[in-house]
């Protein structure tokens, strides 16, 4: 590698190297998966272990995207031979900006983030008596209200697309619902998937599970969809409640 320590005093845009492939090194991978955990992947293969779950979220009937996350507030990244800083909210909002907006909608109510408050209320109600954002965002209200809170959430994206990243990032990265928070870390799969299918099969929202270890996520070549991945070492995984519900 060609890389200076001046190269790395500049925190880089990183929309401004969508042309070229950049690899990054970051620690957590997101996921959100139906409840219950499936019991088969996409070509009907059991899944007997934590191992064949990982990154299977996106293959279930609720099809939620990986989001990667890093422990520090820079994520570094690899592109032709050099070594480059990124703000690690910047590499989240890249992302977020490709996510679908079911999975939008899933790590907004995981996060508790204020996205209700970023447009005026009373302005809103005036034009429309029956608008309960509230509502409209609470999962546990989704068999009724789903649809309307996927609409708020594209108008918010289209309208105030720099208050409502802000609001979600912030959620994402900041206590007490924070991501990387490990107090929600609840229970560890590892060779118990079984057991903890079983624990978890009641609830009525989805799971999140996060995976630790180290991931290398990439944005290929003019490629304009989320992050790639190919090459990660996993060491951990969790079950995250952040008192959604009982464990059995």
């Amino acid at each position: 590698m060609t890389t200076t320590k001046d190269d790395l005093k500049t925190t880089n845009q990183l929309n401004k190297f969508e042309e070229k492939k950049v690899v990054f090194s970051v620690s957590h991978l997101i996921e959100i998966f139906p409840s219950p955990l499936p019991k088969f992947n996409e070509h009907e293969k059991e899944i007997c272990s934590e191992v064949d779950l990982f990154r299977m979220s996106g293959h279930t009937k609720l099809g939620c995207q990986e989001l990667f996350l890093n422990n520090f507030d820079v994520v570094m990244g690899e592109s032709e031979g050099k070594l480059y800083k990124f703000s690690l909210r910047d590499f989240i909002e890249w992302q977020l900006k490709r996510m679908n907006t079911l999975t939008i909608y899933h790590l907004i109510g995981k996060t508790e983030a204020s996205v209700e408050n970023i447009l005026d209320s009373d302005v809103e109600y005036k034009k429309d008596p029956e608008y309960y954002p509230e509502d409209w965002l609470n999962v546990y209200q989704s068999e009724k209200y789903l649809d309307k809170g996927l609409s708020y959430i594209e108008r918010l994206k289209k309208e105030v697309p720099n208050a409502f990243y802000k609001v979600l990032i912030d959620s994402i990265l900041k206590d007490p619902y924070g991501l990387l928070n490990t107090d929600w870390y609840e229970s560890e799969l590892e060779g118990n998937i079984d057991q903890i299918r079983k624990a978890y099969a009641h609830w009525k929202v989805p799971l999140m599970v996060v995976s630790t270890g180290i991931f290398s996520p990439y944005i290929e070549k003019n490629h304009s969809d989320n992050l790639l991945m190919e090459d990660y070492n996993l060491q951990r995984m969790y079950i995250r409640n952040y008192d959604e519900g009982d464990k059995l």
